[in-house]
């Protein structure tokens, strides 16, 4: 039964006037930030100064020109390809075997999903704690087994710093990849797993054969959602080492924020921020036609 013209104009009224709320927050905390930032990366305008100048696209060809930048982009790539990598591979062996029947498995499951309540900041500042040169976990643990000579300053070097870095990521996150791969795991027959046993097929085959097709779909989201989070990745590397040592862990947000409120030029940061938040844009994009064209 259709309603009549004017009763139906009455209650959109009142669904627009009960969402219009919720659509002014969004616009004052959302669209209006972003559209000054747009506006603000084709101006030089610093706080120092006070000066505001339309300089068109100027800032974004000083972006691409810029070498600082451009390591900010290589080591993000770094940090986004091995946390994920190491993260996936971590997450499919460990899910693997929280899927096999033994004692306690329930009371396992739980602690290992205790790392992902964890907070980010508390998570950085305990591995900040771990790493310590002087009173840190981790060189004492490795001087007792006699791996090293003395301390090591692991966020102190640059060929190391972003590489614990990752390893406190991997800490907080493989959680999400067991549970959300465990979860996968649960709906493999287990009449397929039987028959492969049957027919001969050893552990790896069996793997290849019958568990991997099913934690395709949910390793590509895992995929996507990881790669966006990773090239983004702010928190943990301003607690840990501030971009530092010599630039070794400068991700491209953090750029973004040392050109913004460290140098206070607005006009360059706006840029910045923007050319981050297209990139991230065009991989949503395409990861969501790879997801469309495998479902």
């Amino acid at each position: 039964m259709k309603l009549p013209l004017w009763k139906m104009r009455m209650e959109e009224r009142a669904a627009y006037s009960m969402i219009l709320p919720a659509m002014l927050l969004v616009a004052a905390l959302g669209i209006y930030p972003l559209l000054e930032t747009v506006k603000l990366g084709f101006y030089d305008f610093s706080l120092l100064s006070g000066d505001k100048n339309f300089v068109g696209l100027k800032n974004y060809q000083a972006i691409l020109s810029d070498p600082l930048f451009r390591q900010s982009v290589k080591q993000t790539v770094y940090f986004m390809v091995c946390s994920i990598g190491l993260q996936m591979i971590l997450g499919v062996g460990a899910a693997m075997l929280l899927n096999q029947e033994f004692r306690g498995r329930g009371f396992v499951r739980a602690l290992v999903f205790l790392p992902w309540a964890v907070p980010t900041i508390v998570n950085a500042n305990t591995w900040n704690w771990i790493y310590h040169a002087s009173y840190g976990a981790l060189n004492r643990l490795l001087l007792k087994m006699g791996l090293i000579d003395g301390p090591v300053i692991w966020l102190g070097k640059t060929d190391t710093a972003l590489n614990m870095i990752i390893l406190a990521d991997t800490w907080r996150v493989l959680p999400l990849y067991i549970v959300l791969l465990l979860a996968a795991l649960q709906t493999v027959d287990p009449v397929l797993i039987e028959a492969a046993k049957i027919d001969g097929a050893n552990s790896w085959n069996r793997f290849r054969n019958v568990h991997l097709p099913t934690l395709q779909p949910t390793m590509i989201v895992l995929l996507v959602m990881r790669t966006i989070q990773t090239f983004r990745v702010f928190d943990i590397i301003y607690v840990m080492t501030q971009g530092g040592p010599n630039n070794g862990t400068m991700v491209v947000s953090f750029y973004g924020y040392y050109q913004s409120f460290k140098y206070l030029n607005w006009g360059y940061g706006s840029a910045v921020s923007i050319v981050i938040s297209l990139t991230v844009l065009l991989l949503s994009i395409v990861f969501l036609r790879i997801i469309s064209r495998d479902d």
